[in-house]
């Protein structure tokens, strides 16, 4: 395995879902990566490997450049640390919301997992950058892997591409898209998979959301993202239940592939 996994994690001590879904053989690549004052009590909740960041890095962007710059595996992947992964039913999970066949998601055992992160690594390969579906949206293709769509949560690299072509501080919020962008201008089409999804399920209380972010600093750089692809990327504004309005970006990933390139 040439591979290296990452968790980007902040003020979540004694909440480590992620870590707590990856069977032993995939926690041995894995490492956590945190402020020093949080490292000790990691390493006593987890018994995993611990990475101290830079005091200087106040915010999720400059930590995911710095994981990428410190790294010295062929391929990284980076997972957010409140997670829980799912895997399309056998039977009741082959196809869409709109072909009859179904699209079922079962809960993944260890097994899951380690064949998750072994085909991800796998696609590498081909691929310079990939991912795993969100839950939301999952049921809009059938499982397996498909090319130039959105990769959140987690988040799979070719480190020399990566380090060519696009870097995660590049712009506050929003990075990963950002690097997703910059690398499919490029001519390297990703790939994500459709079989296994991953979803957020902590909604507040610390993560690197918690870490140098602001609302109006959100707002700016969607307007940012939108002026560096101004073909690719739309703004919008979200009134959310219980929330200040914000504004979103709607992307279209397909279009940004530069196939010509690749």
């Amino acid at each position: 395995m040439t591979m290296r996994i990452y968790i980007p994690t902040y003020r979540r001590v004694d909440r480590q879902l992620t870590w707590s879904f990856l069977p032993k053989s995939v926690q041995a690549r894995t490492v956590l990566v945190c402020p020093k004052d949080e490292a000790a009590a990691l390493r006593r909740a987890t018994g995993g490997t611990v990475l101290v960041q830079p005091a200087s890095i106040t915010t999720i962007a400059k930590k995911r450049q710095w994981i990428v710059d410190q790294c010295d595996a062929e391929y990284l992947c980076m997972l957010d640390d409140d997670l829980r992964f799912s895997v399309r039913d056998p039977v009741a999970g082959l196809g869409t919301n709109e072909d009859g066949r179904g699209c079922a998601l079962l809960k993944t055992g260890p097994r899951d997992v380690e064949r998750m992160f072994s085909e991800l690594e796998q696609q590498l390969h081909t691929h310079a950058h990939g991912g795993i579906s969100m839950r939301m949206g999952n049921q809009s293709r059938p499982p397996g892997w498909h090319e130039c769509k959105r990769m959140v949560y987690v988040l799979a690299y070719d480190l020399a591409v990566l380090h060519r072509f696009a870097r995660f501080d590049e712009i506050a919020h929003r990075e990963d898209m950002m690097v997703t962008l910059r690398l499919l201008q490029a001519g390297y089409a990703n790939t994500v998979s459709y079989e296994f999804t991953a979803d957020q399920v902590y909604a507040s209380k610390g993560g690197e959301s918690a870490a140098g972010r602001s609302m109006d600093e959100s707002n700016k750089d969607a307007e940012r993202l939108a002026a560096a692809f101004p073909d690719l990327v739309r703004v919008t504004e979200k009134a959310y239940k219980g929330s200040t309005p914000r504004k979103e970006v709607v992307v279209q990933w397909n279009k940004a592939w530069n196939r010509h390139l690749s």
